[in-house]
């Protein structure tokens, strides 16, 4: 196993197969694993908010993922009050993994590293993951299906 801090971030919300995809490509690369999960109160403004999970409720969902594959110890969970987060001051962080929904802040995040005098981490983009129909996984369209329901 690599000896590597990764770090991602995110709401994970409706922990779904593509958070799943991204969790697991970061636990390959990293002996520690520190993913920054979105506050409520960054998540105020998504849609079909009445249907987020509440951030515990989504940190349960990390701790069981790693859980299942044998990598509880390894995980870290931080809340993030703000889209970067620790990611641009923490001179841990080796790695970052992210999907190519969310690569332009990762490489908003190396700009900032690199003007704070920190190293730039090394960026690991996942593509999307399709569900059967062909789609993409989403936790917006998770949260809409839940809306329409009666």
């Amino acid at each position: 196993m690599a000896k590597y801090t990764v770090g991602l971030g995110g709401s994970f919300d409706h922990l779904h197969a593509g958070h799943e995809r991204l969790l697991q490509v970061a636990f390959d690369f990293g002996s520690k694993v520190v993913v920054g999960l979105a506050s409520d109160a960054l998540l105020k403004d998504k849609k079909f908010k009445e249907n987020l999970q509440a951030f515990e409720e989504r940190k349960q969902g990390l701790i069981e993922f790693a859980r299942r594959i044998g990598r509880e110890k390894d995980l870290a969970v931080i809340q993030l009050d703000d889209p970067m987060g620790p990611a641009i001051t923490s001179p841990d962080l080796d790695v970052h993994v992210s999907s190519e929904e969310t690569a332009p802040v990762a490489q908003k995040i190396n700009e900032e590293r690199r003007k704070r005098g920190l190293k730039p981490l090394v960026m690991v983009t996942i593509p999307m993951v399709q569900r059967a129909d062909g789609d993409r996984y989403s936790s917006t369209d998770i949260r809409q299906k839940m809306a329409k329901k009666p």
